[in-house]
C-alpha cells in the first residue's frame, strides 16, 4: 500500500510503503519505508500507480501546484531517462530507423573554438533537409527547414522526460569498464531487462553475491537490496546463473550451499531484490543430493536447473515458478540424473514451443556431452544422436555454453588442449554442420584457452572467456563460423592486463554486456558494441572537455545549464519521430543560429535514412493433407503445384508459404494473413475464421497442429539463398497471425489450414495470398498458390474414389437382377434420378451384383441392399433418400 498525506512541522509531503499483509513499513523504500518531500513542498492530496511508478499531485509552499513521479520500489524521484538506449549506429555514421514512424534520438556536439572567449548565451536551432548526393559540410543541393512538430523528421514529445532537463553523462563506469569493490569475487552470469543487468556471483567471503545496475552507465539501483547490491545470507556460498521474469517482476538464481555444497536455488523481485515467501522456504529451495546447480532456464510456468550431484551424474530438475515445488510428471519425482557415463551438466537452452530442452557439458571421461530431452517428462529424444545423446570425440573436452536458433545448436567450450571449440550442431538430430568451419567444428588459436559463454543474433555468433590471462571476444558468422574482420583485431577483441576472465555474456541489438573477473580476483563488467567491439562511450571530441546541456523536445535550444568555455564542446540531446519520411530516403541535420545563419564549420552532418518500403516475397508454396503434425504431414502434390483433384467439399487441406525479406531493412511486426480469390484473381477477401461458413473457404481447427504454434524449417520447401531461417506461425482458427519480424537475412514458413464449404464454385481455380493485415504494399508473389475443389459425386463399385463427374451412361449389369436406374436428363436440377428398374432384391450369382445407378452432379443417394447366402446384390425397388455429402 502507498499511503500520502504530510508532515506536522515542517508541512512536507510524506508518502509511507506499507505491506499490505501487516502494514509493515518496507525498508527499501526511501528512508525505512517513508519518503519526505522536499522543503519547497507543503501539501500532497492524491496517487496514481501504474507498474512501475507513483504519480503524486499536491501544492509546494508557495501554493502552486506540484506533480512527481517517483518508483514504486525506493520512492526515488523519477528524473527522467535522458540516456539513450544502445546506439542505432557507431558515433559519426549514417543509422537506418527499424519501423516507419520510429522514435529516435540525436546528440550532438557543438564545438567553441576561434576566439579565446566563452561562449555565454548561444541560441541555435535544428535544421533537416532530404539528402541530394551527400550529407556535407558545404550543403550544396540541400534545402534545409527548422525541424517543428509537424515536419517529416519532428520533435518527439517522450512524457517520461521534462523539455530542456539537464543531461547527464552516459560513459559507462570509467572508460566502458565497472570494477567491482574489493568484496567482491567472481561474477559468472547476468541477465538484463530494458533498463537494467542483474549480475550474480559470490563476494570473497564467499556469499551469494547479486547486483542490479543500469544498462545506460553501470551505476548500481539504490532500491535494490542495500545500495545496489544483495548479499546471501551464511548459507549461501557461490550463484552461477540467473533467469528473469521481466514481466512478474522476478529474478531465479541457482548456485551452491557453503556448508554442505548442496544445491541452492532463491526466487527474489526484480524491484528491490527482496525473497519472494510463498517459494520454497521463505523464498529458497535447497537440494539435498549435493554437487551444484549450474545453470537455469524458464519458461511460462517451470524452471529447468541442471548441474550435478555427488558422484558427479548430471543432474536435471523441474520445478514450478511459483513454489518450487518438484513436478511429478517429470523424471523421478521430478528429477532426472544421468547415466554413470555423465559428469557435469553446466548448460541448458530450451525451445518451448516445441517441447525441448538441449543440456550439454562432459561425460566421466571428460568429453563434451549433448542431450536432447522433452521438456514434459525428461526422456531423451531417440532420433538425436544415439538414443537422444551426442558424445564428442576425444579432441573435445568441456562442453560449457549453448544457444540455440530455430534450426541450430551452438555449443562451445575447451578441447582436449585447452583451447576453444566452437561446433554448430543440427537441432533435429544433433549432427554437426558441415559448412561451418571444418565440418561444424572451429577450434580457436593457441591464444585462446578457455571459451566460456556464447550468444547469437540473427547474423553473429559471439564467444566469450579467456587467453588463460586476459578477456577474449570474437566475432564469427553464423553461416560458417569465419571471424568478423570489423570487430577488434580481425575478429577478436582481448582485454587489457587487467581482466582475467570473461564468464558470461548478454546482447542486444547493438550492444554487449560482458561479466568475468579481474587479475585482482573483483568482479569486472564491460559494455562495448556488437558492431566494432569497442568500448561503448558516449561521444567524443579527440580528448576536448564535454559540457553537458539539455534534453530537447523543441526549437530553439540553447546552453542554459553551463557556459562552454574555450576550447570545449557542448552536448545536446534530440528528442525526434519519423512523422512521415520518404520510405527508404535519407535525411541530414544541422544547426544553425536561432536568428539564421550557420556555423562556422561543420565537421561532420548527422545523416538518418527512413525505413525502407518493405519487400517481402512469397518464395515457395506447397499443398499439404492434414494428416500429421507440423514436420510429418504428407504432401498430395509438388512443390508451386496447384491442387486440382482429390479436394471435396468439407475436405482440409494445409497450405506451407514461404516469405523471405528480400528488402534492406527489418519487416516488423508484420501480422500475416491469408485471403483468398477466384476468377482473374484480382480482387481478395479474407479467409473467414473457423466456423463462420459464409464464404467459400473457412479456416479449419486440425487435430495434428495447434493455432498458434510455432513452424520449423520445412524439406518440403527449398530455402531462399543467403538467407537463414527464423520460425513462423501455424494458424487452424484464424486467419491472421499475431506481429512477427524478419531481419533483411531472414526467411519464414507459415501453415494455414483450410477448407471449402458449400459455398464454393465446385470446378473453379482459387488463388491465395498473403498480406500484412490487408495490406499488400511490399509483398511480391513468385508463385501463387491456387486449388479446384469438387463435389462428391460418384463413387465407383468397388469402393474407388469419386468421379469428376458422373457418366451418362451406368455401369452394366452384372448379376441376375434388372438393370439399376438411368440418370435423369435433368442435370441442373436435384430431382431425384429415373424409378432404378424392376430388379429383384439381390438375385445375383455368387459375388456378381446389380447394375449401378446414377447420380447427379453435386448430390448423392442413398439406396438399400439386401444379402443373401449367395452373393451381394443391388435391389431395384426401393426408392432413393436424399442425403448430403460432407
Amino acid at each position: 500500500m502507498y499511503v500520502l498525506g504530510y508532515n506536522d512541522s515542517p508541512s512536507n509531503w510524506r508518502i509511507e510503503k506499507r505491506l499490505l499483509s501487516d502494514g509493515t513499513l518496507v525498508s527499501g523504500f526511501g528512508t525505512s519505508g517513508v519518503v519526505t518531500g522536499s522543503a519547497t513542498s507543503f501539501y500532497d492530496y492524491a496517487i496514481a500507480i501504474d507498474s512501475s511508478n507513483m504519480y503524486v499531485t499536491g501544492m509546494d509552499s508557495n501554493n502552486d501546484w506540484r506533480i512527481e513521479n517517483r518508483t514504486l520500489s525506493a520512492g526515488a524521484l523519477q528524473t527522467g531517462n535522458v540516456v539513450p538506449a544502445g546506439p542505432l549506429a557507431a558515433a559519426n555514421t549514417a543509422a537506418t530507423l527499424a519501423n516507419t514512424n520510429d522514435a529516435f534520438r540525436l546528440r550532438m556536439l557543438v564545438a567553441v573554438d576561434g576566439v579565446q572567449y566563452n561562449q555565454s548565451a548561444v541560441s541555435l536551432k535544428l535544421q533537416y533537409s532530404a539528402k541530394v548526393g551527400t550529407c556535407d559540410a558545404d550543403f550544396s543541393g540541400e534545402s534545409y527547414l527548422d525541424v517543428s512538430t509537424t515536419t517529416p523528421i519532428s520533435y518527439y514529445n517522450n512524457s517520461s522526460i521534462a523539455d530542456n532537463q539537464a543531461l547527464t553523462s552516459i560513459s559507462f563506469g570509467t572508460a566502458g569498464v565497472v570494477t567491482g569493490d574489493t568484496a567482491s569475487g567472481v561474477a559468472y552470469a547476468i541477465a538484463k531487462d530494458s533498463t537494467n543487468m542483474y549480475v550474480v556471483g559470490a563476494n570473497d567471503t564467499p556469499d551469494w553475491r547479486i547486483e542490479k545496475r543500469l544498462l545506460s552507465d553501470g551505476t548500481l539501483v539504490s532500491g535494490f537490496g542495500t545500495s545496489g547490491v544483495v548479499t546471501g545470507d551464511t548459507a549461501s556460498n557461490t550463484a552461477y546463473a540467473i533467469a528473469i521474469d521481466s514481466s512478474n517482476n522476478y529474478m531465479y538464481v541457482v548456485g551452491t550451499e557453503s556448508s554442505n555444497n548442496d544445491w541452492r536455488i532463491e526466487k527474489r523481485l526484480l524491484s528491490d531484490g527482496t525473497l519472494v515467501s510463498g517459494f520454497g522456504t521463505s523464498g529458497v529451495v535447497t537440494s539435498t543430493d549435493g554437487g551444484q546447480a549450474y545453470a537455469v532456464a524458464i519458461d511460462s510456468t517451470n524452471m529447468y536447473i541442471v548441474g550435478w550431484k555427488d558422484g558427479n551424474d548430471w543432474r536435471i530438475e523441474k520445478r514450478l515458478l511459483s513454489d518450487g515445488t518438484l513436478v511429478s510428471g517429470f523424471g523421478t519425482s521430478g528429477v532426472v540424473t544421468g547415466v554413470t557415463e555423465s559428469n557435469y551438466a553446466t548448460t541448458i537452452a530450451i525451445d518451448s514451443s516445441n517441447n525441448y530442452m538441449y543440456v550439454a557439458g562432459s561425460d566421466s571421461s571428460l568429453n563434451w556431452r549433448i542431450e536432447k530431452r522433452l521438456l514434459s517428462d525428461g526422456t531423451l529424444v531417440s532420433g538425436f544422436g544415439t538414443s537422444g545423446v551426442v558424445t564428442g570425440i576425444t579432441a573435445a573436452s568441456f562442453g560449457k555454453s549453448i544457444a540455440i536458433d530455430s534450426t541450430n545448436m551452438y555449443i562451445t567450450g575447451d578441447d582436449s588442449n585447452s583451447d576453444w571449440r566452437i561446433e554448430k550442431r543440427l537441432l533435429s538430430d544433433g549432427t554437426l554442420v558441415s559448412g561451418f568451419g571444418t565440418g561444424g567444428v572451429i577450434t580457436s588459436s593457441d591464444a585462446s584457452n578457455n571459451a566460456e559463454s556464447i550468444a547469437i543474433d540473427s547474423t553473429n555468433v559471439y564467444v566469450a572467456g579467456n587467453t588463460g590471462s586476459d578477456w577474449r571476444i570474437e566475432k564469427r558468422l553464423l553461416s560458417d563460423g569465419t571471424l568478423v574482420s570489423g570487430f577488434g583485431t580481425s575478429g577478436v577483441v582481448t582485454g587489457d592486463a587487467a581482466s582475467t576472465s570473461v564468464m558470461d555474456i548478454a546482447i542486444d541489438s547493438t550492444i554487449m554486456y560482458a561479466v568475468g573477473y579481474n587479475s585482482d580476483s573483483n568482479w569486472r563488467i564491460e559494455k562495448r558494441e556488437l558492431s566494432t567491439g569497442a568500448f561503448a562511450l558516449e561521444i567524443t571530441d579527440g580528448g576536448r572537455t564535454i559540457v553537458n546541456q539539455t534534453y530537447e523536445e523543441a526549437n530553439n535550444f540553447t546552453n542554459s545549464v553551463a557556459t562552454i568555455p574555450y576550447g570545449q564542446d557542448g552536448l545536446w540531446d534530440f528528442s525526434l519521430y519519423d512523422y512521415g519520411m520518404t520510405a527508404g530516403a535519407s535525411y541530414c541535420l544541422r544547426a544553425i543560429y536561432s536568428a539564421g545563419g550557420n556555423l562556422d564549420t561543420y565537421t561532420v552532418i548527422p545523416e538518418i535514412q527512413a525505413k525502407g518500403t518493405d519487400a517481402l516475397t512469397l518464395f515457395s508454396y506447397r499443398w499439404r493433407n492434414d494428416n500429421a503434425d507440423e514436420a510429418n504431414a504428407s504432401y498430395p502434390v509438388d512443390e508451386n503445384e496447384p491442387l486440382t483433384s482429390g479436394v471435396y467439399i468439407g475436405d482440409q487441406r494445409r497450405l506451407r508459404v514461404g516469405i523471405s525479406n528480400t528488402g534492406a531493412g527489418s519487416a516488423s511486426n508484420k501480422t500475416y494473413r491469408l485471403e483468398y480469390s477466384s476468377g482473374a484473381c484480382s480482387s481478395w477477401a479474407q479467409v473467414p475464421a473457423a466456423g463462420d461458413e459464409s464464404g467459400p473457404w473457412v479456416m479449419a481447427a486440425s487435430s495434428y497442429i495447434s493455432d498458434a504454434s510455432a513452424t520449423t524449417d520445412s524439406t518440403g520447401l527449398t530455402n531462399p539463398a543467403g538467407k537463414t531461417f527464423a520460425a513462423g506461425i501455424a494458424k487452424t482458427t484464424a486467419s491472421q497471425a499475431s506481429a512477427h519480424t524478419l531481419s533483411n537475412s531472414q526467411f519464414t514458413e507459415l501453415e494455414y489450414s483450410v477448407e471449402p464449404t458449400s459455398n464454393v464454385s465446385t470446378g473453379t481455380t482459387y488463388c491465395f495470398q498473403v498480406t500484412h493485415a490487408g495490406n499488400a504494399n511490399g509483398f511480391t508473389y513468385s508463385n501463387q498458390p491456387q486449388i479446384k475443389a469438387h463435389n462428391l459425386v460418384f463413387r465407383s463399385r468397388g469402393g474407388g474414389s469419386a468421379a469428376e463427374a458422373p457418366s451418362a451412361s451406368p455401369d452394366p449389369q452384372v448379376g441376375d437382377g434388372s438393370p439399376g436406374g438411368a440418370m435423369d436428363d435433368d442435370t441442373e436440377t436435384p430431382a431425384p434420378p429415373d424409378d432404378p428398374g424392376t430388379g429383384g432384391t439381390g438375385g445375383g450369382t455368387g459375388g456378381s451384383s446389380g447394375g449401378d445407378s446414377g447420380f447427379l452432379p453435386g448430390r448423392g443417394y442413398f439406396m438399400l441392399a439386401s444379402v443373401n447366402s449367395t452373393g451381394f446384390g443391388i435391389g431395384g425397388f426401393f426408392k432413393y433418400i436424399l442425403f448430403s455429402i460432407f
